[in-house]
């Protein structure tokens, strides 16, 4: 049985995957935009037809997919479980986290790269309170915190 309310951990799982697709469609329209042929990831024979300014935008759009999903699983990984215990808290951490990381890739994919620092900051944290949330959870549903009260 799942308890109802790990039915909203879900929803923000779906949020994760959604961003995940509209990044890597942001890649994919990057690179008919510029023209950059497959399989060049933006460092090979076809980047170096590029200028430098079309060469520098198309790796930060690469680099925000990317960045994506290097945090990925850790931010999911986290969700998930601290969901278990605390899940209409942990959802919204994880649409945070999301919301961070739109931020960040529509700032980065601007081609300067400063312009992500607030979404990281906010995705950061979210990532960080996840992951910890589902450290406390394991913690007290081991029993480990009974001396402190918790």
């Amino acid at each position: 049985n799942v308890d109802k309310d790990y039915y909203y951990v879900i929803l923000s799982a779906i949020f994760m995957a959604v961003e995940s697709q509209i990044q890597a469609y942001s890649v994919g329209k990057a690179r008919k935009k510029i023209g950059l042929a497959y399989p060049d990831m933006g460092e090979g024979r076809y980047a170096a037809k590029l200028s430098e300014e079309e060469w520098k935008w198309f790796s930060c759009v690469q680099r925000s997919h990317q960045n994506y999903m290097e945090q990925w699983p850790m931010a999911f990984s986290g969700l998930m479980l601290a969901g278990l215990h605390y899940p209409r808290f942990s959802a919204g951490v994880g649409t945070l986290w999301t919301l961070g990381r739109l931020l960040y890739s529509r700032g980065y994919q601007t081609g300067t790269p400063d312009k992500r620092a607030p979404g990281a900051g906010i995705s950061g944290i979210s990532q960080l309170v996840l992951l910890g949330t589902a450290a406390f959870g394991a913690a007290q549903g081991l029993g480990l915190l009974e001396w402190a009260g918790l």
